[in-house]
């Protein structure tokens, strides 16, 4: 939920939106702009405009632009040909990431946030998709080797994902990259690997 008016909605903890294992999650849950954070990222392919940087290349397939991003475009189910169980609608992600960002705020993931790229709750933009785009587990610590726009996860053999048919799926570390990938784009075509 976004809150233009400001009433403070936007700092509301969530316990729901905060993962146990996610390490970077200060007591309160906030970052010292007041803005409250969350474990949890949504799949920005699944979700919004996406276009291929290489046509017929789903490895090449990222948001681009934040136009992209801020126009949506996609309709559930009919935009994910491949099929609600073989799409990541939403994984984890730490909610703080890499170093201080810009005018002090901590990177990572802001629930409540629309589109700022250091505190976005999504996943899925340039120059992170593709083999860049592949999850990380328990990046430490997670002040430098955390990387933002890319989900991570504090549980060591793998990462929760949840799929568009509202079932949630524990995904190997072993997953090739190219399968990972493949999940996050609803479009692709291709029959899935035998690690899916």
């Amino acid at each position: 939920m976004y809150n233009s008016a400001n009433n403070n909605a936007d700092g509301t903890i969530i316990k729901t939106y905060l993962c146990p294992a996610d390490p970077s999650l200060p007591s309160p849950a906030r970052e010292p702009n007041g803005f409250a954070l969350a474990s949890y990222a949504a799949n920005g392919l699944a979700l919004s405009q996406f276009s291929y940087g290489t046509v017929g290349d789903f490895m090449t397939a990222g948001i681009f632009s934040t136009t992209q991003l801020y126009l949506g475009g996609n309709r559930i189910p009919a935009s994910w040909p491949d099929g609600t169980s073989n799409t990541i609608l939403w994984t984890e992600k730490y909610g703080q990431c890499g170093p201080t960002g810009s005018g002090g705020q901590i990177q990572g993931t802001q629930w409540a946030d629309r589109y700022t790229l250091q505190a976005a709750p999504y996943i899925g933009y340039t120059p992170y998709y593709g083999t860049n785009g592949y999850f990380q587990i328990q990046p430490n610590p997670w002040q430098s080797r955390c990387t933002l726009m890319v989900a991570s996860t504090g549980h060591t053999a793998g990462i929760m994902a949840g799929l568009g048919d509202g079932s949630v799926r524990f995904v190997s570390q072993g997953m090739s990259t190219t399968t990972w990938w493949q999940a996050m784009v609803p479009n692709d075509g291709f029959p899935f690997g035998s690690d899916w």
